[in-house]
């Protein structure tokens, strides 16, 4: 439940005159709305992180949610920075804004490595929710996991047997 506490705080945080009582009303205004969209039978994790997931994501605009569909394709190990340089370009122009507001609602995080290179992680339940959110929106569900293919296809190039790229390969 750190996760649903986390995303709580940054959605009050977000707003500029909100606290805790006018995140507790949009819960309990929405979540009735927000549990009925999903087959919570299936679902393997608590269903109040639907809720806080949900609360948070319709704060996003439409590019950066989109970015966020993209991005529950990919692992949920920290993805090296160097990833966003290979941003397909009709996402570009909006991918800072895009990662700023995903970082601000706490659906994406900053990370550095051992080695001190920087990358970003989003959260297995985060992704989990945003895959089960398209299911029923096949085709974009497919068009979304094609663009973080290509995406992926574009950022780690180089030849598996060559020790010199193994390092963009990892």
């Amino acid at each position: 439940m750190a996760l649903g506490l986390e995303h709580a705080a940054a959605w009050i945080k977000a707003q500029w005159s909100a606290g805790f009582d006018d995140y507790l009303r949009q819960w309990d205004e929405n979540e009735a709305e927000i549990l009925e969209s999903f087959e919570l039978e299936l679902i393997e994790y608590p269903t109040e992180l639907l809720v806080t997931w949900n609360l948070s994501v319709n704060q996003l605009d439409e590019s950066t949610r989109r970015l966020l569909d993209i991005f529950s394709w990919l692992a949920p190990e920290p993805v090296p920075e160097f990833f966003l340089e290979s941003a397909p370009e009709d996402i570009r122009s909006t991918l800072n804004q895009s990662m700023a507001g995903l970082a601000k609602y706490s659906l994406l995080s900053r990370v550095e490595d051992q080695d001190q290179q920087r990358g970003f992680q989003i959260h297995r339940l985060v992704q989990a929710t945003s895959r089960w959110h398209q299911r029923n929106q096949k085709d974009f569900a497919l068009l979304s996991l094609n663009l973080a293919l290509n995406w992926m296809e574009q950022a780690f190039v180089g030849n598996p047997q060559d020790v010199e790229s193994w390092a963009t390969l990892s």
